[in-house]
């Protein structure tokens, strides 16, 4: 069993006061046996911000400082940084391990809205002490195919540092993220910022869509057990293996309204 903590906190005014929460919440989360910890999306940022000013390279200051907390409290950490490389801007997501394993990977998020950031280019899945954690980012769970590369990589956990800013998106953000557990079995962990311009309510839901945990809007810790055990007796059960990828022919074309899809009949 793998514990899970949820670190919901408000957005802080810097870099230095953000850190500093992070530290408290991490801190705590552990003391109540949390094993890995999961941010919110744009925690260590500014939401609205200058994404040139705020972005650092990956490995840079901010991993380097979050190895030394993972080192410090024995725990894997999950956390949203803005990446500069070279001329492109990235919103990373990093997975930092204990025990002076440092950056174990980084993912670029993939599904942008606007165009201030580079899209990335892939969804790679990492091994993190006897179970496999996959990471996206926000509305990449609105798109089916991210949790679906994930789990078909063999993640076992995907943890999605979020920043839904609407409490109308509470509803909607559980219905998505039960159907993208329960159709690739696979655990699915969401941790949104708290406080009056976010949504609150981060959750954990298991590989049968059900809901293990769901905070309220203030800040606040929670704590969700992954059973990798467990989920390994039932994943054979799943529509993982029921897929026929021969007569899935058009999922890798990008295609537009208006356009008749290859292989198919012009209505």
């Amino acid at each position: 069993m793998v514990v899970v903590g949820l670190l919901q906190m408000e957005p802080e005014r810097s870099k230095d006061l953000a850190y500093g929460k992070l530290v408290e919440f991490a801190s705590e989360a552990g003391s109540q046996g949390a094993e890995l910890v999961c941010t919110p999306e744009y925690n260590l940022t500014s939401f609205e911000g200058h994404a040139e000013s705020d972005a650092e390279s990956i490995p840079g200051p901010t991993t380097a400082k979050l190895t030394k907390l993972a080192n410090r409290k024995d725990i894997y950490i999950v956390a949203h940084l803005l990446e500069k490389d070279g001329s492109h801007l990235y919103s990373s997501a990093v997975l930092i391990g204990p025990k002076h394993q440092g950056l174990v990977g980084k993912y670029r998020k993939v599904h942008l809205r606007g165009r201030r950031f580079t899209p990335g280019d892939g969804f790679p899945v990492f091994d993190a002490g006897g179970f496999r954690i996959g990471m996206m980012l926000c509305c990449d769970k609105d798109f089916p195919e991210s949790t679906r590369e994930l789990r078909l990589s063999g993640a076992d956990l995907v943890v999605s540092p979020s920043a839904c800013d609407t409490v109308d998106m509470k509803d909607f953000e559980e219905s998505i993220l039960r159907v993208r557990a329960w159709e690739n079995m696979v655990y699915i962990v969401s941790v949104n910022p708290a406080g009056d311009d976010f949504l609150g309510n981060s959750i954990a839901v298991n590989f049968a869509g059900d809901i293990m945990l769901r905070m309220g809007p203030e800040e606040g810790i929670g704590l969700a057990d992954i059973r990798i055990d467990k989920l390994r007796r039932f994943e054979k059960s799943s529509l993982i293996y029921d897929r026929q990828p021969h007569a899935y022919r058009s999922l890798l074309v990008q295609w537009w309204p208006n356009t008749t899809p290859p292989g198919t009949t012009p209505l």
